[in-house]
């Protein structure tokens, strides 16, 4: 998980990963992730998009993240 590599405060932290998994359930409501290498590599994708936001200083990181996600080609849910 790209999180790992984040140097933020802890409440930045906190909702960084409150972010990734209420993007997550709604990426996978969309668009279910069958195989577990397929949910590893979507979840990591995920991760990026959610922390490139973060660096951007977007305020609404669930809504841009699953926007970005979803609109991205994507061959790890294929």
């Amino acid at each position: 998980m790209p999180f790992r590599a984040i140097v933020a405060e802890p409440q930045e932290l906190a909702k960084l990963s409150a972010a990734f998994d209420a993007a997550w359930i709604a990426i996978h409501s969309a668009a279910p992730v069958e195989t577990r290498r397929q949910s590893s590599a979507a979840r990591e994708r995920l991760g990026c998009i959610i922390i490139d936001l973060w660096k951007q200083g977007e305020e609404c990181l669930v809504g841009k993240g699953v926007e970005r996600f979803l609109s991205q080609d994507h061959p790890d849910l294929e």
